[in-house]
């Protein structure tokens, strides 16, 4: 039916603009079947790709692929029933990408270190959903879930949805109303640190990991040029409300443990969710954290490089009539 179509279409497209911003790559054909290695087991003779991307591993020599299954829900259809029904399809369908030759024949090819991991994109489109989605998602029994050790599972329920395409839209709206803001494409890049164990193949990378679009932060790095003076400029996005001083103490923290606080730096803090206190709670964050460290002078001057810049949040809605136009 057209307008089902559409519906359906609608987690595409936001998916195809939250993770190109991401630096994630497409390729292969959309909304796919391919066979079974296992149709006894499974007891299917196909399995569907929706949509297939991929990215570099910061951390290892694998090129990682995500079989997607999008989701376009209104919000009375986002149940725990349905979900678990989607997981398990998506369980089955990601430990056959991993050993099936038709599945890398369409998206991977032969040669070459990868993993394939299942993501479960789901999209509200009518932007009514309010109840809490970690909540159902942690109440459903593993034991229920086929899925082969070492293959995973990631779960994008509406709210993430809603943080990762503001997060987007900011970075591409910089772009495009003040090339002041922000650099083009080709010269940003995500940050990521050293772990403790595990170091990355590089601190600037083109694409942020699953881990670090699920993660409560991200920081997109980028030069800004003024003459002969370069600064190492952060978008830190965070996910959290900023409702209390030590939650932004922790913040602060973690950007002087990563080394990010050096003289040419400057960091923008941008929070989709923030509290509406949180620009005063930041400053008194600051403050606090500065008497911490002996109020000393160069001590303060770093921490002036940290602003707070809360972003508005974006409800992403489509009009059917107009995707059914787009789609011809």
């Amino acid at each position: 039916m057209p307008e089902m179509g559409n519906v359906a279409e609608m987690a595409k497209q936001v998916a195809d603009e939250i993770f190109s911003v991401f630096g994630w790559e497409g390729g292969g054909p959309a909304d796919q079947d391919w066979e079974c290695v296992s149709p006894q087991k499974h007891a299917v003779k196909t399995h569907p790709s929706d949509v297939v991307m991929h990215y570099e591993d910061p951390y290892s020599p694998f090129r990682l692929y995500f079989n997607f299954d999008l989701k376009s829900y209104g919000a009375s259809s986002i149940s725990k029933h349905a979900l678990l029904k989607a997981i398990r399809t998506l369980a089955m369908a990601t430990d056959c990408a991993n050993v099936s030759p038709a599945w890398a024949n369409l998206y991977a090819g032969q040669e070459g270190n990868r993993k394939t991991s299942g993501v479960l994109f789901v999209y509200n489109h009518d932007g009514e959903y309010e109840d809490d989605f970690d909540s159902i998602i942690s109440s459903i029994d593993s034991e229920k879930i086929q899925l082969n050790r070492g293959n995973r599972l990631f779960i994008i329920g509406p709210r993430r949805i809603s943080y990762l395409a503001t997060v987007a839209n900011d970075i591409l709206r910089c772009r495009g109303l003040d090339k002041q803001a922000i650099a083009p494409a080709e010269r940003c890049s995500f940050y990521y640190p050293d772990l403790v164990s595990a170091r990355p193949k590089s601190n600037s990378q083109k694409a942020a990991s699953i881990e670090m679009i699920l993660g409560p932060w991200q920081i997109l790095r980028f030069p800004r040029i003024d003459g002969q003076n370069v600064t190492d400029c952060h978008y830190l996005y965070y996910a959290g409300a900023g409702s209390t001083i030590d939650e932004f103490k922790y913040l602060l923290d973690s950007l002087f443990r990563y080394q990010r606080l050096d003289e040419n730096a400057a960091i923008s803090l941008r929070m989709p969710f923030a509290d509406e206190n949180a620009s005063a709670t930041f400053r008194k964050a600051k403050e606090a954290y500065a008497e911490d460290f002996y109020n000393l002078k160069e001590f303060r001057e770093r921490l002036e490089k940290v602003t707070f810049d809360p972003i508005s949040r974006i409800i992403r809605e489509f009009s059917r009539v107009q995707l059914g136009m787009e789609n011809g």
